[in-house]
């Protein structure tokens, strides 16, 4: 794979990052996502509902492959088996980039989802954590700006997502068990409320506006990058202005 992407419950990749997704895919990209769990313990829907709005959503941005973890919602990372399973699917699928949660979201089964997949990638490319597989480490772990406690983080990067907005949202609409929906019985939540699609719309305005585009989704870095060759590496932005 070129991209795995690692989110805790299905419809968190899409939320998160779906522009950028459809954006990798369209570029001819081999994207994957993992769900860490089946999203059993949320207040609307079933498992069940949820798989088959995945794979639509799947199908919307493009995506290569979906792969469907079952580590316990609720339960991520308090199981030493979640890290060996986590190691074993990316030396299975050796991806290039690995995009997952921040540590400072509100839900705290991302803020475990994020310490669970920094420990699965380095010891991924530890030759003696035994799984049976080559040893193998991504060129880098990115990490999901949004949903947050406090204040978010500076961006490493701002990507645009004016060609891909439209996909971004129709994936979100996929899951028709978990936002806005009228025909679907089932508590309230601060994602099925009226209007919470136009708040995510609004978030990618605002991260469009640092970077003088009309949408983005912002992402921070774990570690500081090595640029071999600036020039080659801004080349493409000559004449564009700072």
């Amino acid at each position: 794979m070129d991209v795995l992407a690692i989110g805790a419950h299905p419809d968190d990749c899409e939320l998160l990052m779906g522009g950028t997704l459809a954006k990798l895919a369209e570029r001819g990209y081999r994207v994957a996502v993992a769900d860490l769990t089946r999203g059993e313990c949320g207040s609307r829907g079933t498992p069940e509902m949820r798989s088959a709005e995945a794979a639509e959503a799947a199908r919307i941005l493009g995506l290569t492959k979906r792969i469907a973890l079952d580590l316990g919602d609720s339960r991520i990372g308090l199981d030493p088996g979640h890290r060996l399973e986590l190691v074993r699917l990316i030396r299975a699928e050796r991806p290039t980039l690995i995009f997952s949660h921040g540590p400072d979201e509100r839900h705290p089964d991302h803020r475990r989802a994020c310490q669970l997949v920094r420990e699965a990638c380095f010891f991924a490319n530890v030759a003696g954590f035994d799984t049976g597989q080559e040893r193998f480490g991504p060129a880098a772990l990115i990490e999901f700006v949004g949903g947050t406690l406090a204040a978010p983080p500076t961006p490493s990067f701002v990507v645009p997502i004016n060609e891909t907005i439209e996909k971004k949202m129709a994936a979100m609409r996929a899951y028709k068990s978990q936002f806005y929906n009228p025909e679907f019985e089932g508590p309230e939540t601060r994602l099925s409320r009226k209007g919470f699609d136009q708040f995510i719309e609004s978030v990618a305005r605002f991260w469009g506006t640092l970077i003088g585009e009309n949408y983005g989704e912002a992402f921070v870095m774990r570690g500081i990058p090595a640029i071999e060759d600036p020039v080659a590496h801004f080349r493409e932005k000559a004449g564009k202005g700072i």
